[in-house]
């Protein structure tokens, strides 16, 4: 991620994927109810929503995805590659879902113990954000 406006402030991030069905939607909500409390404070927090499905979660998507909770939530992706060094770096785990006969996979899943991870830097990745 070498955006540069992630520097020098802590971050909160969140790993999921936007066909989750219940786990990242209800912790995208709990963050955004969390920033709106918190006001203007919130400005000094990277809040970081990281896809870990950059197959399907392009930018474009990612960022329609977002646009129902926080503003100040921001999505980042960028390749498998790019995904899994992030990941690997905050011991997050996930797989990929199950091939389907048609085509495709079923989803993406994860350790499902709804870990928010508070870093005071952002992982130097090249992925791209919503923006």
């Amino acid at each position: 991620m070498a955006d540069k406006s992630f520097a020098g402030k802590p971050s909160v991030i969140f790993f999921g994927y936007t066909s989750c069905p219940d786990v990242c939607p209800t912790t995208l909500f709990n963050l955004s109810t969390w920033l709106k409390a918190i006001g203007p404070d919130g400005d000094k927090l990277n809040v970081l929503f990281i896809s870990i499905d950059p197959e399907r979660d392009i930018s474009a998507h990612l960022k329609e995805y977002l646009s129902a909770f926080d503003p100040r939530i921001r999505g980042l992706t960028g390749t498998d590659t790019q995904v899994a060094a992030v990941a690997k770096e905050f011991h997050a785990i996930y797989f990929k879902g199950v091939p389907r006969e048609e085509g495709g996979y079923t989803g993406r899943a994860h350790r499902r113990t709804r870990k928010l991870y508070i870093s005071p830097h952002v992982p130097g990745t090249d992925a791209k954000h919503d923006e």
